[in-house]
């Protein structure tokens, strides 16, 4: 195999008796992002819907607070009790002209003005990195996943329980069963 001689920090390789040909390249670290999970400190904050700040709301659309935990490194930081002012609860954005009664046939929570609801909900924790809840509707799951969180449904009851279950990788994720 023959070198070739390459600007600094690049190798290239030909064998002409195999006809391959090889390229390495050196790639200083400050050229691409490393995640914040693999310097060292990984950082994250996990949205848990509830109305009492002790307990996981069975259902996302009724429930009236996120309790947010900032988690560095599976240690937490800090907790916050963020009012849901979108919902049940809180602010109903207008309906649309021409609203026509929801779709159910994919399930709950799809539609144009269920959409609108939807994101301005993932608007109030666009910090977050995890969304869990004891239920949803489908629609509300799908968007909020399509929003970049990652949506835990779970039977946990306890809010701190659930969210140690999660730094610990061992909550399950039943959103075929909790789905509507």
């Amino acid at each position: 195999m023959k070198n070739v001689d390459m600007p600094e920090n690049f190798a290239f390789r030909y064998s002409p008796a195999r006809f391959l040909f090889s390229l390495e390249i050196e790639i200083p670290p400050q050229l691409f992002f490393v995640p914040k999970k693999m310097q060292g400190a990984f950082v994250m904050k996990i949205a848990v819907v509830t109305d009492d700040g002790d307990y996981v709301s069975q259902h996302f659309g009724r429930s009236r607070y996120y309790k947010i935990y900032t988690v560095e490194n599976g240690e937490y930081l800090h907790t916050e009790m963020r009012p849901r002012t979108i919902g049940h609860h809180g602010y109903q954005p207008p309906v649309s002209e021409g609203h026509e009664e929801e779709d159910h046939s994919r399930g709950h929570g799809y539609g144009a003005d269920a959409r609108a609801k939807h994101q301005l909900m993932a608007q109030q924790i666009a910090d977050c990195d995890v969304l869990i809840a004891g239920g949803m509707g489908r629609g509300a799951y799908e968007q909020f996943r399509q929003a970049g969180l990652e949506v835990v449904l779970t039977d946990y009851e306890s809010v701190e329980e659930a969210v140690t279950a999660y730094v610990e990788g061992k909550i399950r994720n039943l959103a075929d069963e909790r789905t509507d």
